[in-house]
């Protein structure tokens, strides 16, 4: 390939890894809606009343969102990198 065809493949990438994030993104909301429904049905703001098992399933439903945002970052990212790898 061509050094212009080149460069049109990888800006093609990158749109394609930009609309990814951009849809995996579309996602938070109804997700964070979903484990703010499930932190008021455990009772999470009150740690003092709740078990230690609760206490975990808590930690666990706050850590889902960092993990699903560096996820959408990575399947991005691992697109183009794959790109100019390859």
């Amino acid at each position: 390939m061509d050094n212009e065809g080149q460069i049109i493949n990888i800006g093609i990438t990158i749109v394609i890894a930009i609309a990814i994030f951009f849809a995996m993104s579309l996602f938070l909301q109804p997700l964070m809606n979903l484990i703010a429904g499930s932190r008021i049905d455990l009772n999470c703001a009150t740690p003092g009343s709740i078990t230690d098992g609760n206490k975990l399933i808590c930690l666990g439903l706050d850590a889902i969102i960092p993990y699903f945002i560096i996820g959408a970052l990575s399947i991005a990212g691992s697109i183009i990198i794959m790109r100019f790898a390859g």
